[in-house]
């Protein structure tokens, strides 16, 4: 317990102090950093894409994991990290203790193995260990957009490289050229990508079918994704319509919904309590990633809709008292319902989440996106 809040309470001062030097941070890394998100670098890398379009011109993305991310963090080469960030000395002092003198045993059915001492590594867990590795890994992003020209967008352990170019050929070049200057910077940092996961993606408009032409990871070929791809939780199709990442989070809404009439079945909510609880649940599960999709104040044709019939279902199942009652065959008809319903339309907290994307990273304080639903 005592670990657990002092790396706690030193989290708090070392996420502040590298804050200060986010020039040394890269400034794709959207783990780990105040008022970023994962959809934030969604965003970056569909902007990316949505401006070669404009300059005729196409995109790509090379998706690639950080092997045992955690696991393979080298003391030695954090603490010199951190000092060539110019992180205050004590905080070296503490990131290379936290690191030293620490044993693992293993527990099988009672019985108790031996210490053995553990030299390599963050732990897993501890709120620290997330900022430590973006430190980390901060270095490879500037080498590789310096020898390829490509831009390097990190989510913590999860590392997307994007490219453009006129045509596949150039594109996949330079994400072939990424691969070589990833995997370099990563053997001479004790770091290693989980080639069997690595992704690629081409995002050009219009159905066109996928290029022949594969990328180079290692000794081992990958080809781009016909069908949606999964990045940071939205999925990506090649004409960024969102459709896919769309239907998904519904499938999933409903599947929440379903568990909730359970739960609320078998013990018994009052309808204030369930409201909040559907809020929280399925509603938040069907907007994730929605303000992706959302553009000058209207969604794509049907999406806004079934969001909207959602919140409508829910709304009727559990009723609040309101001075102007609405007719019951309006609730799944309706996309949207009277104020006095106490449901607000979905593209109130859609206007905002788009908002908190148009507006620089860091100049939106707080803002509660869900309370619009709930007045």
């Amino acid at each position: 317990m005592h670990t657990k809040c002092s790396s706690g309470k030193t989290n708090g001062h070392t996420t502040i102090r590298t804050h200060n030097h986010t020039k040394d941070l890269h400034r794709g890394q959207y783990g780990c950093r105040k008022r970023r998100s994962c959809v934030d670098a969604v965003a970056v890398m569909l902007n990316r894409a949505r401006t070669a379009w404009g300059e005729r011109k196409i995109a790509g993305a090379l998706l690639m994991d950080v092997k045992s991310a955690f696991n393979n963090v080298a003391r030695g080469h954090l603490v010199r990290r951190l000092e060539s960030m110019g992180i205050e000395p004590d905080m070296c002092r503490w990131v290379e203790s936290f690191m030293t003198d620490r044993n693992v045993r293993i527990v099988i059915d009672g019985t108790v193995g031996q210490d053995r001492a553990v030299e390599t590594g963050i732990q897993q867990g501890s709120p620290v260990s997330p900022i430590l590795f973006a430190v980390y890994i901060s270095g490879v992003f500037e080498e590789v957009e310096r020898k390829t020209g490509a831009e390097g967008l990190p989510f913590v352990g999860d590392v997307a490289w994007v490219a453009t170019g006129k045509d596949v050929e150039g594109v996949t070049a330079k994400l072939e050229a990424c691969v070589v200057a990833a995997e370099e910077w990563a053997q001479a940092n004790a770091v290693s990508f989980d080639k069997g996961k690595t992704e690629a993606v081409l995002f050009r408009k219009g159905r066109k079918e996928m290029p022949a032409r594969k990328i180079w990871v290692g000794n081992h070929q990958v080809a781009y994704n016909k069908e949606a791809t999964r990045w940071l939780g939205v999925y990506l199709d090649c004409s960024l319509t969102l459709k896919e990442h769309h239907r998904t989070r519904m499938r999933k809404a409903r599947q929440a919904e379903g568990r909730l009439r359970r739960l609320t079945g078998q013990f018994g909510l009052t309808p204030e309590h369930c409201r909040r609880i559907q809020v929280a649940c399925v509603q938040a599960t069907a907007l994730f990633g929605s303000e992706l999709w959302w553009t000058n104040g209207r969604g794509v044709k049907g999406q806004a809709n079934d969001t909207q019939l959602m919140v409508n279902r829910q709304a009727r199942s559990t009723p609040v008292a309101t001075s102007q009652p609405t007719p019951a065959h309006s609730w799944d008809t309706q996309p949207g319902l009277p104020w006095s319903c106490d449901v607000w339309p979905v593209g109130c907290p859609l206007v905002v989440f788009t908002l908190c994307l148009s507006v620089p990273l860091g100049s939106i304080t707080s803002i509660n996106l869900f309370g619009l639903m709930t007045r």
